[in-house]
């Protein structure tokens, strides 16, 4: 019974002290993704209307990353006193 509880308590202090320091070297650099460039209405919704989805023609005339982005306006400046929201 006692070679048993050593073996146990050995065992924790395993899990305890070396597995966190296993994990202390690995980082997330992405906590959360998505893309534009499939079906993106599936999972994102406009409510008051002015969001658009394509190849941006004016700002920094380029996605992030892929050809696709959400914007406001993508070929020129947004109007004034718009309330719109983009909803995930």
């Amino acid at each position: 019974m006692l070679l048993h509880k050593k073996t146990l308590l050995l065992f924790n202090c395993i899990l305890f002290f070396l597995v966190p320091l296993t994990l202390r070297g690995q980082t997330i650099d992405t906590l959360w993704s998505d893309s534009f460039e499939g079906n993106w209405i599936a999972s994102w919704s406009v409510d008051g209307g002015t969001w658009e989805v394509g190849v941006p023609t004016s700002g920094p005339d380029s996605a992030y990353m892929g050809d696709n982005c959400a914007a406001t306006v993508l070929g020129g400046n947004y109007s004034e006193n718009v309330t719109t929201r983009l909803i995930r």
